[in-house]
């Protein structure tokens, strides 16, 4: 955990720290002055079509400020990399949290969990200390953050559709302090902002970072939380706990969101064009060093052998469950390399609800375009919710979004995908790393801190970052 750096909104420059409905009126009257002035005749103001002018003039130059967040609160984010704090805006959602549960949060287990998901359905998977927790992403869409206990720990998993990133933070602070983080209507960098007890502090989802408030440049813990399917987190962990869905849509009210090119709630599109806005990205850092992985070339390439900040890793691509994970390859003093033992077959056309191709036309010119496209047609898309069912709801959720008709739900059969040590021989299954046969039978692979997604906001968080080049589209 990255201790207080003690900096806080006395850092700001004084123009940010004066009320901004104050900055609006000043500005107001500043510019409705001028068109006075530039109006006036003779020296004179005119009566009726100058005051009007001038109104005009001065609500245009605030609106237009105000749509380019000039009036945004200011805080202070420390980009991965970098030593010093960036001033960054901090920008209300449109319109606000819309949709809230309608019921309380309700952990369930056993045939209830079963009968309640289908295996397609997207989940956030989090194992702490031995005790499993699934969350679904439809139930998250609305919660966004949940506060629990999971293995003895205080943790807090939350889920931000807008940038695709599930995360899971021990929400223990540097000075021992236990906070709970709620979700506001705020954003930076397209990131969900989280509220503690103390009422100032803030803090940035996607780094678990402290950017306003007494603990501004502090940075809780996290816990490896993977983007799964129901079927192979509950394959993988038989005795796990599931959020229920009971109070939230069956639905992922975002499906529309994910496929079409809307770089977030206040269209932030990459400054990195090296991949489009909407590429899935599987990000892993370690200290100072961060790396990239695309979706689209860990599908090419599922077993990577990496090293980042002089830790040999293993990032892999379980095809079949559209699952991404990263591991030490260190065990017992050893470094391990790894090869697959079963099939990792690749899922048709595209990796399950996980959206990962953006615009072929977008992709081969570098162009960029805010317009609401439908989805290549040839994309077949893995639903989760059941025949008969509307997308009506989801589409409240973007108003770009484009409106389908509802389709069966699409079942895979999943088997785990295996991987053989070359150095034992020992096999292991893929997204636990525990080793369940040979010479190493009974350990386990360290996970580590693997972050999904979209490109125009990890780009923005990791602008260091080393990026995995895309494969070429001739192959396969």
């Amino acid at each position: 955990m990255q201790g207080n750096q003690s900096d806080n909104r006395a850092q700001l420059s004084w123009v940010y720290r004066i009320d901004a409905r104050l900055r609006a009126f000043v500005i107001f009257a500043l510019v409705a002055a001028i068109a006075l002035g530039i109006t006036a005749r003779d020296g004179v103001v005119g009566e009726g079509i100058d005051l009007m002018l001038a109104v005009y003039s001065g609500l245009f130059a605030v609106y237009v400020l105000f749509r380019f967040g000039y009036f945004a609160d200011r805080v202070l984010v420390r980009l991965h990399g970098e030593d010093a704090l960036s001033v960054e805006k901090m920008r209300s959602t449109q319109g606000g949290r819309r949709f809230v549960p309608t019921a309380p949060e309700k952990f369930i287990r056993g045939e209830e969990a079963q009968a309640e998901l289908d295996g397609e359905d997207r989940v956030i998977g989090v194992e702490v200390n031995g005790d499993a927790v699934a969350f679904p992403m439809s139930a998250m869409a609305l919660r966004e953050v949940v506060n629990l206990d999971i293995g003895g720990e205080r943790v807090a998993v939350s889920w931000w559709a807008v940038a695709y990133s599930a995360r899971a933070f021990r929400r223990r602070t540097a000075s021992d302090e236990v906070i709970t983080l709620e979700p506001v209507p705020k954003t930076v960098f397209n990131s969900a902002v989280y509220d503690d007890e103390t009422g100032d502090g803030k803090w940035v989802q996607f780094l678990g970072q402290a950017v306003a408030g007494e603990r501004t440049g502090e940075t809780l813990d996290q816990a490896p939380a993977l983007a799964t399917n129901w079927s192979a987190w509950s394959s993988a962990h038989p005795d796990t706990e599931l959020l229920s869905k009971e109070g939230t849509p069956e639905w992922d009210i975002f499906e529309s969101y994910y496929f079409n090119d809307r770089p977030g709630l206040h269209r932030q599109p990459a400054k990195d064009r090296r991949l489009g806005n909407k590429e899935m990205v599987f990000g892993v850092a370690v200290g100072h060093e961060a790396k990239a992985y695309p979706y689209r070339s860990l599908i090419q390439e599922p077993l990577i052998h990496d090293e980042i900040g002089r830790e040999p890793l293993l990032v892999l691509l379980e095809r079949v469950s559209a699952t991404a994970a990263v591991f030490s390859r260190v065990v017992a003093g050893r470094v391990l390399s790894f090869e697959a033992t079963s099939d990792n077959p690749r899922r048709p056309e595209l990796t399950g609800a996980a959206p990962i191709i953006p615009d072929a036309e977008e992709r081969d010119t570098g162009e960029r375009d805010d317009a609401p496209k439908e989805p290549e047609t040839e994309v077949v898309r893995y639903r989760t919710f059941d025949a008969g069912e509307t997308q009506e709801a989801k589409d409240d959720e973007d108003d770009d979004g484009q409106e389908e008709s509802a389709a069966p739900a699409l079942q895979i059969e999943y088997e785990p995908l295996l991987l053989r040590d070359v150095q034992t021989g020992s096999v292991w299954r893929a997204l636990t790393g525990r080793c369940i046969e040979g010479e190493l039978e009974g350990e386990r692979l360290r996970m580590l801190n693997g972050q999904t997604g979209f490109w125009f906001v990890w780009s923005r968080f990791y602008p260091h970052a080393e990026l995995m080049p895309l494969p070429d589209e001739d192959e396969g």
